[in-house]
C-alpha cells in the first residue's frame, strides 16, 4: 500500500519541490509545488506537522495555508463553495470527513428566502460505494450539476507511511484527491480536471499497515507481513478534535469568522 501524503513522496531536500519551511510555535509548515506529473499530481501542498493536536496555533496554520489556497486558485469571497466529508460514519479512523460535515456552517438554503448575505455554502457526506453502491464521484457530479458551487473543499482521512505523522499532520492541497487510495480501495479522482471547478482537499493521516509499524520497530523490511490497516489506540480523542478543528477553520474562511 502507498501513501496519500505527498511529503512522504518526495525527498525533503530537493529544493525544486520544497518551496518554503516554517517553524513556529511547535508546528513545522512544508510547502511543495510540483510540476511533475511522474512525481506526483501537479500543483501545490501545505503539509502541517505538530505534536499536539490541543496546539491552539494548528487552527492558525490551517486557515493560512487554506486562504494560501484559495487565493492561488483565484476564489473569491463572493464564490459560493460545497464541502465534501468523504468517509465512512461506522468506522472510527474514516469518520473525519463526515464528522467535520456536522459543524460546517450552510447557507444555500437562505438563498430562496433572501436572508443570506454570506458566501453561499453546501455540503454534503456522500458515504462510501460499499454502502450506496455509487460510485463517489457520480455523486457528487450530480449535485455538483444541480446546484453549480463555484469549488469545493474535500475533506478525508489518509494512510500514512510513518507512525510518527498519524493524527499530528494535515495536508491542504489544490489537486483534489482520490477517496480510498491509500488502502488500496480506489475510486475515481476528484479534481479539477474530472469536476470542471477547483477542489481543495485537506486531508489527515488516520491509520498505517503493520508493514510500516514492522519497520519502524525492527528497522529492516518484512516481506511477507499480513495485509492489516492499524491506528492508534486514541484514535476516537483525535478524530473528535481533530474534526472541530477543521470544521472552525474552513468555517472562518469561508465566512471570513475571527477565531
Amino acid at each position: 500500500m502507498i501513501s496519500d501524503l505527498m511529503i512522504e513522496a518526495i525527498n525533503i531536500k530537493d529544493k525544486g519541490l520544497v518551496t518554503d519551511i516554517k517553524r513556529r510555535n511547535g508546528i513545522k509548515v512544508i510547502s511543495v509545488l510540483s510540476n511533475d506529473d511522474n512525481i506526483t499530481k501537479k500543483g501545490k501542498y501545505i503539509t502541517i506537522e505538530f505534536k499536539d493536536i490541543l496546539n491552539k496555533y494548528i487552527k492558525n496554520e490551517v486557515i493560512k495555508s487554506l486562504k494560501v489556497l484559495l487565493k492561488d486558485n483565484n476564489i473569491t469571497d463572493e464564490d459560493s463553495a460545497l464541502v465534501i466529508g468523504l468517509g465512512n460514519d461506522d468506522s472510527t479512523p474514516d469518520s473525519l470527513g463526515p464528522l467535520v460535515i456536522e459543524n460546517i456552517i450552510v447557507t444555500r438554503h437562505l438563498e430562496s428566502l433572501g436572508l443570506n448575505s454570506n458566501r453561499v455554502v453546501s455540503a454534503i457526506k456522500p458515504g462510501v460505494t460499499g454502502e450506496t453502491g455509487i460510485e463517489t464521484k457520480d455523486i457528487i457530479k450530480g449535485v455538483i450539476e444541480k446546484i453549480k458551487p463555484d469549488f469545493l473543499i474535500v475533506v478525508d482521512s489518509l494512510k500514512s507511511e510513518s507512525l510518527s505523522r498519524l493524527n499530528k499532520t494535515i495536508q491542504l492541497t489544490d489537486t483534489g484527491i482520490h477517496p480510498g487510495s491509500g488502502v488500496n480501495n480506489k475510486r475515481e479522482g476528484l479534481n479539477k480536471e474530472s469536476l470542471g471547478i477547483p477542489v481543495i482537499a485537506i486531508g489527515v493521516p488516520t491509520v498505517c499497515d503493520v508493514k510500516t509499524i514492522l519497520k519502524d520497530i525492527v528497522k529492516r523490511k518484512i516481506k511477507n507481513a499480513p495485509e492489516m490497516i492499524v491506528t492508534p489506540k486514541d484514535i476516537d480523542f483525535v478524530i473528535e478534535k481533530m474534526s472541530d478543528l477543521l470544521s472552525i477553520c474552513i468555517n472562518s474562511v469561508l465566512y471570513n469568522f475571527k477565531i
